[in-house]
């Protein structure tokens, strides 16, 4: 489909395509009036904005597919967008909000069971912990990450594997400060 298209050239970096062809999934989905796919679209544009660096725009999409998600209930897109939104306000250093919005995606993931939603929330909470120098709390958030990524067998358990084999983490973890 257009939007499996679309997710693959964001992987690979190539976000013009990407965005071509999540434009024309969401006009097929507005087409057919199919409200559960418009938010679908609407979010996978808003993350293809925010891998691209282009945070406000991701806003403006992410936004709409959270009020979409709210509107037909869609609760897995509800934490996937939060989760979403969370990293784009932390990019942009509204750490506030950032937090507001991953522990919403916590709590969302936790209710519709979607661990790998529940482990992305717990490494963005990480993160927004880090950037405020709660190294010890970022590292708590991180291994919870690591556990629910490995337990699903998600390629991002490796990327948390090596954030917490830092040498600031190494330190943290042998009872240094933080």
């Amino acid at each position: 489909t257009l939007s499996n298209l679309g997710s693959l050239h964001a992987r690979l970096g190539q976000y013009a395509e990407a965005l071509d062809c999540q434009r024309q999934a969401l006009e097929a989905h507005r087409a057919v009036n199919d409200r559960v796919g418009e938010g679908e679209a609407l979010g996978a544009l808003g993350e293809t904005y925010l891998r691209a660096g282009r945070y406000e725009e991701a806003l403006g999409e992410l936004g709409s597919a959270l009020a979409t998600s709210g509107e037909t209930g869609e609760r897995s897109l509800a934490a996937r967008t939060r989760n979403a939104l969370g990293e784009t306000l932390l990019a942009l250093g509204r750490t506030a909000t950032a937090t507001e919005h991953h522990e919403s995606a916590r709590a969302v993931a936790a209710e519709v069971g979607d661990g790998g939603e529940l482990a992305r929330a717990e490494r963005g909470l990480g993160h927004v912990r880090a950037d405020a120098g709660e190294w010890r709390a970022a590292r708590e958030h991180w291994e919870r990450a690591l556990a629910g990524y490995a337990e699903l067998g998600m390629p991002e358990a490796d990327e948390m594997r090596e954030l917490l084999r830092t040498p600031r983490q190494a330190e943290i973890s042998e009872g240094g400060t933080g």
